[in-house]
């Protein structure tokens, strides 16, 4: 069922109850905040759990000399890079930070294997190239979705699955909150199911692996902050 923002806001709202006695404009601006944390965590959690899930392309030449490139600002994980000017599609092996030191060393060549590792808000690119092409290379990534603002937008996870979103939301602001322990476990019951469906149906080949995804940590990505809740009044 597709639900708007301001749908998930009112169903967390509703889910939290009566309990929730919090000042309705503090309670709406920290609903803002928790529907967008769920937002995010679930958005994470299928991109780790399935690769090609709604990449996006960017295409970046050589440099002579040069070996940081950035990387596209909505960029939060690269899937894979590759050349696009030789005979092959030819895939850039990416490193880890330890090993950038024995790519660094070597010489480069034309039709040599290339290297690249993650360095903030650049990637670079080893051995160092030593000539200049036009869009050479193509990177495939997944990018950071927008916040959601308005009232009427809608986040971009499939329908099915924008409940999640709404619980995930409601469980934040029941610890926030502590609220009664029942509440608590009633809400997460409801989330794993709703999770549990939402492997089964959008990531059917991780299902085996879904319990324990996690992102590995090489790349960047957005965050919100959500402060402690205080009481306003």
């Amino acid at each position: 069922m597709r639900i708007t923002f301001l749908g998930l806001r009112a169903d967390a709202r509703a889910r939290l109850g009566p309990e929730s006695d919090v000042p309705q404009v503090v309670q709406e601006e920290l609903l803002k905040l928790w529907v967008n944390l769920e937002y995010m965590d679930t958005w994470t959690e299928i991109l780790n759990a399935y690769e090609d899930y709604d990449f996006e392309t960017h295409t970046f030449g050589f440099r002579d000399g040069q070996e940081f490139y950035r990387r596209p600002e909505d960029c939060v994980r690269i899937i894979r890079i590759y050349r696009t000017d030789l005979d092959d599609r030819r895939e850039l092996i990416r490193i880890k930070r330890e090993d950038e030191c024995k790519w660094r060393s070597l010489s480069y060549s034309t039709q040599g294997t290339l290297a690249y590792y993650p360095h903030g808000q650049e990637i670079g690119i080893l051995p160092i190239p030593t000539e200049s092409l036009e869009d050479n290379l193509t990177m495939e990534y997944h990018r950071r979705p927008q916040p959601l603002v308005h009232d009427d937008d809608v986040p971009e996870v499939p329908e099915d699955f924008h409940e999640l979103l709404s619980v995930g939301a409601a469980i934040r602001g029941a610890l926030r909150m502590r609220l009664p322990e029942t509440l608590r476990v009633e809400l997460h019951s409801e989330k794993d199911r709703l999770r549990a469906q939402m492997i089964r149906t959008i990531l059917p080949q991780d299902e085996e692996n879904a319990a324990t995804i996690a992102d590995d940590g090489d790349d960047f990505g957005g965050s919100f902050y959500v402060p402690p809740y205080t009481d306003a009044t």
